[in-house]
């Protein structure tokens, strides 16, 4: 099978399930930057 195109998404697909239960708990997207970022110790370029 031919290759489509590359997923640049591949990186959210972690924390994506995570990030929409914070954002349902009613944290603002800041808020979970900065919990994801010191749970998982990203860097900015990630998100």
């Amino acid at each position: 099978m031919a290759k489509k195109s590359r997923k640049k998404r591949s990186i959210y697909s972690p924390y994506l399930d995570e990030i929409k239960d914070l954002l349902n708990k009613g944290h603002t997207s800041t808020d979970i930057y900065k919990k994801l970022k010191l749970k998982y110790n990203l860097n900015a370029h990630y998100m």
